[in-house]
């Protein structure tokens, strides 16, 4: 430190340490009899412009003042003093003589249970304190614990003044961040590492020392449940004997949960003083105001005890596992990523801005549309330029429910996505807000809406069905955002409005937005039953032309021919149209500006956009012009056939075959594939049991099982479902599909008996068949029987963490090899060492199941499907490759793994395109 004196008073004696919000120095008071002792800490928030610095300052003295009120704890070093020297901030405080708990509790070094509890009622009585002063210290660790020399009491130091400035380096210049996560890895929990602390982030972290104290463990290598993934006492190795009545009070303030926590420290405290056996009545130091320093008082408080509900739950609110917050905050993610970042954040609105230079303008540039907002208590009206949906969302209260209705392209799914995004704000830092899941009522085909909603999550999200209809009968877990009512199909769209109120009406706590076209709804004849509605209204001529000042020169022939053009007036009231206008008219002069009906403005404007896509992407694309609008024609045309917004490459059809001559290349090349796999298979497999067999029988069976394999392929040759993924569920399905098993065994083992004894006795001519010939075929039979109970015993995971194109197709893939090994090792060692025939012919038999599985049969469907597909020319060959090329040159949208196109009004002008 340069200076050696401070503020005319404080002489620095030596450096302390510190970190990266400041220095702590030793000093000396050269004011006061006997210069007693103090330290000197100088706050560092890396900050330069003059806003910031202000802000911090504010900061500064609103810290300086808790730590001034804190200070009259016995446990807690008093503030003597704050000044801001040369642009620094210092805090001057009472200097503790002793030792720091990180210098006791060393590797290796054990305390004993009287110890921990000795050290665990001394923390909490001062925490008790602070949480009374309604302060979360937010940084509780063994180096901010110092055992004072004079009495062995522990001091509890280091508030973090002014850590909530951010190193600006992480944020835009000229502005700093004041809501990063503060705390120290290891003793921080989950809700404070997302910048959401709460009273009980403080008892985790004493429970964390305490288990560090127990264990003789570092905190980073104190071991968890290995089934529920929790800190707890029962976990620590070496096995510590550590007294039931501690363990449940440690456990309980170190679960993952913040909600199943002591709700702060009084409570915990409450707890340990039942355990050593005192009463319900506690002692804390209270401050009195008697002079510039608070000196502290005693005060009796008395405490109510703990019910039991919340002595084991942490209190009314519901308890939630570490596996099921992983599923929740996976769905979470996957939702941000795929409608927030990948739908919003790369709208047409940001594209056109980014096209015309205007990037760094984005945040200044306000939604354009205005609002207008209808409830059963409230009357129609105008909500003021800038209200915030979600703002009127909640004060609909419990159960919200919400109809975003507007024109075609008039911002109804951006507005919908904003929600969304906020929303997920929420529920990412606080368990007890829902989950917003984002679906696409255009997949809806005349199913009840729970039913509905959990093959959404399976095939959207890649949620297992069991997880799904967990949340979806959970009234509170999702928020449901609906869009594309008017993207379902005319004819079942009443139907439709008939299903959401019905699951309203089951389900009244989960919370529902649903979006709109309001000219599509306006035609039905029945309303959902919603508690409020909000109309996205058209711009204004005042709206747009300052939307178009932002580009400059470059539309000022657009701003000139909207002074006279009707037909283009009314075209740019709509936002999306507005949109592509920036990107597809720019550089026009009035004259090549069209002039023609609403109607074909549009479409010329379409054109104008799609060719102005590919100018911009230059000669170096991968495809041709005509490709692309041939196989993005192809694609809008089977979306809207089948009501589709997202498209899945690993959800397509046969239906996608159009001519009579595709479905039967497709059906024939099925049956062939059935009848050479199983003809093959069973041909190698009787070659191998029976290798002196006559030629005829040989064949005779080679035929038969064709036959056979030929028409289980015709049989689901007309939908392909992908099997994603699969692992072993419980003992009891196992148990319960094993008696299954064993009875499809004994019908498989009479049936191929009954084929073995008509084979010996009509092409061997035996008279007689012993029973012993019939063996194998019986024991092949409960071989059958025990592989079905295997594949029924098996469901699908939990949730997916990772979505690529195709993934289901490749799930798939992986699984029928899984399940051939699977099938292999256990039919050759069955056939080895019981029935006495070559391994080989188990192991071919196993190859054959797994073809023939439900994910086995998917695949092959898929490849012959593409393959059709392709050589008719409706789709490339690495489809997905394609449809990213068309993402860059914004006409499509990704959405995990599936594709959107930017909006319904380019899908509808694709498909009606003549190329």
């Amino acid at each position: 430190m340069k200076q050696t004196t401070l503020a005319g008073r404080y002489q620095i004696v030596r450096h302390l340490g510190g970190g990266g919000f400041g220095q702590a120095f030793l000093a000396r008071d050269a004011h006061l009899p006997g210069n007693p002792e103090c330290v000197v800490k100088r706050l560092q928030p890396q900050v330069q412009d003059a806003q910031t610095l202000q802000t911090a300052k504010r900061l500064f003295e609103r810290e300086a003042q808790i730590l001034y009120k804190l200070g009259g704890h016995p446990q807690i070093p008093r503030l003597l003093a704050h000044f801001e020297q040369n642009g620094e901030f210092y805090l001057v405080q009472e200097y503790i003589p002793g030792q720091a708990l990180d210098q006791e509790l060393t590797p290796g070094k054990q305390l004993h249970e009287t110890q921990v509890m000795d050290l665990l009622r001394d923390i909490l009585k001062v925490l008790a304190f602070v949480h009374q002063q309604q302060v979360i210290h937010r940084d509780i660790k063994p180096a901010n614990l110092i055992r004072r020399a004079s009495d062995g009491k522990i001091v509890l130091i280091d508030f973090g003044a002014v850590k909530a400035i951010s190193n600006p380096a992480a944020s835009s210049p000229g502005q700093a961040s004041f809501t990063i996560a503060i705390g120290s890895p290891g003793y921080m929990p989950s809700e404070q590492m997302s910048g959401l602390p709460h009273f009980s982030s403080d008892i985790y972290a004493v429970g964390m020392v305490c288990l560090q104290a127990l264990s003789g463990c570092l905190v980073r290598n104190i071991p968890q449940d290995e089934v529920t993934g929790e800190f707890c006492c029962a976990a620590l190795r070496p096995p510590i004997s550590v007294s039931p009545g501690l363990a449940r009070i440690l456990d309980r303030m170190v679960r993952y949960d913040y909600r199943q926590r002591y709700p702060e420290a009084t409570e915990a405290l409450q707890a340990l003083a039942q355990l050593l056996g005192g009463d319900d009545t506690i002692t804390l130091p209270m401050p009195q105001k008697q002079s510039p320093l608070w000196e502290a008082t005693e005060k009796t408080i008395t405490i109510s005890k703990p019910s039991p509900e919340q002595v084991t739950q942490g209190g009314t609110a519901p308890p939630i596992s570490r596996e099921s917050y992983r599923n929740r905050q996976i769905l979470l993610n996957k939702v941000k990523n795929y409608w927030v970042k990948g739908v919003l954040e790369t709208s047409l609105h940001g594209r056109s801005l980014i096209e015309l230079g205007l990037t760094e303008k984005l945040d200044a540039v306000e939604r354009p549309w205005g609002l207008v907002w209808e409830s059963c208590d409230l009357p129609q009206q105008q909500l003021p330029p800038g209200t915030r949906i979600i703002d009127k969302f909640d004060q609909l209260g419990d159960g919200r429910s919400l109809l975003i209705l507007g024109q075609p392209g008039s911002g109804k799914t951006t507005s919908m996505l904003e929600l969304t995004r906020d929303l997920i704000s929420r529920a990412e830092t606080d368990l007890g807000q829902p989950m917003p899941v984002v679906f696409n009522l255009s997949s809806w085909n005349n199913q009840a809406i729970a039913d509905w909603l959990v093959q959404e999550l399976h095939s959207k999200y890649q949620v297992s069905q069991d997880i799904g209809k967990t949340w979806v009968a959970d009234e509170r877990q999702m928020l449901l955002l609906l869009d594309g009512l008017d993207e379902v199909s005319v004819e079942r769209r009443e139907a439709c409005v008939d299903a959401i109120n019905q699951f309203m009406q089951s389900h009244g706590q989960t919370e529902m937005v649903v979006c709109s076209r309001i000219a599509d709804y306006e035609v039905l004849s029945r309303r959902l039953q919603l508690q409020a509605a909000i109309y996205l209204q058209p711009l204004t001529q005042e709206q747009i032309q300052q939307y178009l000042k932002t580009a400059g020169e470059e539309l000022a022939a657009v701003r000139t021919a909207l002074a006279t053009d009707a037909t283009l007036q009314e075209l740019t009231q709509c936002p999306l149209m507005l949109n592509i206008i920036t990107l597809a008219y720019q550089g026009m002069s009035v004259e090549e500006l069209p002039s023609c009906s609403l109607s074909e403005r549009r479409h010329h404007l379409f054109n104008t956009y799609i060719e102005r896509m590919f100018n911009r992407k230059g000669a170096t694309i991968p495809y041709s012009e005509a490709q692309v609008k041939h196989w993005l024609r192809r694609l809008a045309q089977q979306m809207m056939k089948e009501s589709q917004t997202v498209f899945l490459i690993e959800r397509m059809q046969p239906s996608w075959l159009e001519t009579r001559q595709q479905k039967w290349i497709y059906t024939l090349s099925m049956v062939l594939m059935g009848s050479l796999v199983a003809g093959v298979g069973a041909g190698l497999i009787f070659g191998l049991m029976f290798p002196t067999m006559k030629p005829i029988a040989h064949l005779i069976q080679i035929l038969a099982c064709g036959l056979i394999g030929g028409l289980i392929f015709l049989i689901v040759k007309d939908r392909i479902e992908p099997v994603e993924n699969f692992s072993f569920w419980s003992y009891k399905i196992l148990k319960d599909n094993l008696l299954f098993g064993l009875r499809i065994g004994l019908i498989a083992g009479g049936i191929f008996g009954l084929a073995g004894w008509g084979i010996l006795s009509l092409i061997y001519q035996m008279p007689v068949v012993r029973i012993m010939d019939l063996i194998p075929a019986g024991v092949a039979g409960l071989d059958a029987g025990l592989i079905v109970a295997l594949i029924r015993s098996v469901k699908g995971g939990a949730i997916g963490t990772s979505t690529l194109p195709n993934q289901l197709i490749w799930q798939s893939g992986k699984n029928a090899a899984i399940l051939t090994v699977m099938a292999g090792i256990t039919w050759g060692l069955l056939a080895k060492l019981i029935v006495g025939i070559p391994m080989l012919a188990g192991v071919i038999a196993g190859i054959v199941l797994g073809i023939f599985s439900p994910a086995g049969m998917a695949c092959i469907q898929h490849v012959i499907l593409r393959l059709v597909l392709y050589f008719n020319r409706y789709i490339p060959w690495n489809y997905a490759r394609f449809l990213d090329y068309a993402t860059q040159l914004i006409f499509l949208q990704k959405v995990g793994g599936g594709y959107i196109f930017i909006h319904r009004l380019l899908l509808e002008h694709f498909a009606e395109m003549e190329v």
